[in-house]
């Protein structure tokens, strides 16, 4: 692992990192921050967007389908404690020789063997504050198994500066500052933990939510048979219309609480239904 400045420099320094540049074309998904597609572009590449399963994240199928002769890399995008589909896009990265660059920023937790496994490929976390691994500021990690594209991440980061302190390429100012990565590594004690809590409240909020979902959709139906029922039986029980004379030889319109014909409605027969709704309101039909 190796700490960067931020995720967006994290994304831009692996693609060129994996050899990424001018005339190439990275797939990704349409779902995701601005800032996986302005990698590719800074990278002098162009990022080529493609519709999600139902899962939101990248669809492998649409992933083959966007594949050209241009085609360099795919950027698939771990989002909402979701991991991508890895096993197809791996497959479909070896059957086209295609780099896949991960991009993480959401996944620095996840448990999917895409992320656990040793990589040949880079990938990048976010380190900001409202991440699960935070520091105070704005920070980011490039995480690469292989020792020639971590050597030369090495040196985007700090103006093509070698570990030995030789200038031996162009690189850039994108390195971790020292203060935000003595936060996160005081962090990464209770990293387990933290991730575990966030798991739980998780599992709480998706039992609750799905309960109460469950109850509405009771009410609901049992709502609508309720109204069914009601308007077949006042419907039933209305006697034929007919006019009654009034004292002075006017139709009397007292007896219609609606008010547009002279109609005596038959005893019993109900022209207000009320509907107890989910919110719990009294609905007059």
């Amino acid at each position: 692992m190796l700490g960067v400045a931020n995720a967006t420099d994290g994304l831009h320094l692996a693609a060129r990192a994996a050899g990424i540049g001018p005339g190439d074309e990275v797939i990704l998904s349409s779902h995701t921050m601005i800032a996986t597609a302005a990698a590719v572009h800074f990278a002098g590449a162009t990022p080529i967007p493609v519709d999600c399963g139902s899962d939101h994240l990248i669809d492998p199928a649409a992933v083959e389908a966007a594949i050209t002769p241009r085609t360099r890399a795919i950027m698939p995008t771990h989002l909402n404690g979701r991991t991508c589909d890895m096993d197809a896009l791996q497959s479909l990265a070896s059957k086209h020789s295609l780099t896949i660059v991960e991009d993480a920023a959401q996944g620095s937790a996840l448990s999917s063997k895409a992320v656990l496994r040793e990589r040949l490929e880079p990938g990048r976390d976010q380190l900001l504050s409202a991440k699960v691994l935070g520091c105070f500021g704005d920070g980011g990690a490039v995480i690469a198994g292989n020792q020639q594209i971590y050597d030369r991440l090495y040196q985007l980061r700090d103006h093509g500066r070698s570990a030995a302190g030789e200038i031996e390429s162009w690189g850039l100012n994108s390195r971790l500052d020292n203060l935000q990565a003595a936060f996160l590594g005081a962090q990464f004690n209770d990293y387990g933990q933290v991730v575990s809590r966030r798991r739980a409240i998780a599992r709480l909020y998706t039992d609750r939510l799905w309960t109460s979902a469950r109850w509405c959709c009771r009410q609901r139906r049992t709502a609508i048979r309720t109204t069914s029922i009601s308007s077949r039986t006042t419907s039933r029980s209305r006697a034929p219309r007919r006019f009654e004379a009034g004292p002075q030889g006017q139709r009397n319109r007292h007896a219609d609480p609606v008010g547009r014909s002279g109609c005596a409605p038959a005893q019993g027969a109900g022209f207000t239904q009320k509907l107890e709704s989910t919110d719990g309101c009294s609905r007059a039909f």
